[in-house]
């Protein structure tokens, strides 16, 4: 994961303000291989008829050989802004007021988007210093949040696929 955080505060009287922004870039190198020659499997299965039209002999036994081979590089992009109010509304009670705007940009393989997630979020909320003195407080909130869908589905959505699927008979094993 690389990227940056900033903020800006200003204390306006009763007004905490700040500002942000964030920008994160995570990547995954990931990969998916069966070996070279691909994964065998033997049946036997009488009256069987493969999926490439061959009837199984009349001993059932036939094998299938499936190759995999799928991955890359993936990225996933994470922007945000967000701007947020802490207002000391009286001795003991803080309100807040904030909003956020992200935008989650997952790439497939080759670098493309396949996947732009805009989000809105506002939020709002209130805090009671119980006994003044910040050892109790008491609190609720309200708002949105949103999390990134994570950069390793990238691989299982968007990744570049190689597969086959083989099915051969036979009369025995040495």
């Amino acid at each position: 994961k690389r990227g940056f955080n900033a903020k800006f505060n200003w204390q306006l009287g009763d007004h905490r303000v700040t500002l942000g922004a964030e920008h994160y870039s995570i990547n995954i190198d990931s990969a998916t291989l069966t070996t070279q020659g691909g994964d065998w499997t033997y049946y036997t299965a009488p009256g069987t008829v493969l999926p490439n039209g061959t009837a199984v002999p009349g001993n059932g036994q036939y094998v299938a050989q499936y190759f995999l081979q799928n991955g890359g590089n993936f990225e996933t992009v994470n922007k945000g802004a967000y701007l947020e109010d802490y207002w000391q509304a009286a001795d003991r009670w803080v309100v807040y007021l904030g909003t956020r705007f992200d935008v989650y940009t997952n790439k497939n393989v080759n670098g493309a988007n396949f996947m732009r997630l805009p989000l809105l979020s506002p939020r709002i909320g209130l805090a009671w210093d119980m006994h003044g003195d910040s050892s109790t407080k008491l609190g609720v909130n309200f708002g949105k949040y949103g999390l990134s869908v994570p950069t390793s589905v990238n691989q299982g959505a968007a990744s570049a696929v190689y597969a086959w699927h083989r099915w051969y008979t036979y009369t025995g094993r040495d």
